[in-house]
């Protein structure tokens, strides 16, 4: 079942950037962004046994880091490659450009469970991309940096057409 775009303020809010940019030469991304948008519910990382043995063990090694969730969840993807990245909107207190990850197609979010304290259940989530360890390792050796790769795999993407 489809939602409706309302009833997700983080897929609202991109809705609301596209109508923005329709305009403007940022259109085709921000229409692409549109399309590849998927509203997703995260879970508490404790409601998954098996998940939270690894983000226990990934704990002991790796300290998150507030205001920094693309650091936060890259380095649990490269440190456990079955585990996936994400990034999209996400709705915690207002809508922004926020980075995830997601294990067996159950998203969860420790940078704003543990370090906020938020109830993860119920913010609003807005999915763009989701990308494998290999993916994260390509494109942070191309731009140098933790995250914020939705301009990257829009790019990638459009070469490949």
């Amino acid at each position: 079942m489809k939602r409706i775009l309302h009833e997700n303020s983080a897929l609202y809010y991109m809705k609301q950037m596209n109508d923005m940019y329709a305009q403007t030469k940022e259109k085709d991304f921000w229409e692409w962004q549109m399309q590849m948008a998927e509203p997703v519910k995260c879970v508490s990382y404790k409601s998954i046994p098996e998940l939270k043995e690894i983000v226990d063990e990934f704990l002991l090694g790796f300290t998150l880091k507030k205001n920094e969730c693309y650091t936060n969840a890259i380095h649990l993807v490269w440190e456990y490659p079955e585990i996936e990245y994400v990034e999209g909107i996400a709705d915690l207190v207002i809508p922004l450009d926020h980075a995830w990850n997601c294990y067996k197609g159950k998203y969860f979010d420790l940078t704003s469970e543990i370090l906020l304290k938020k109830n993860v259940t119920s913010c609003d989530y807005a999915k763009v991309v989701k990308l494998s360890s290999e993916q994260t390792y390509k494109y942070a050796s191309k731009t140098r940096v933790y995250g914020g790769y939705i301009l990257q795999h829009w790019l990638a993407t459009r070469k490949k057409k």
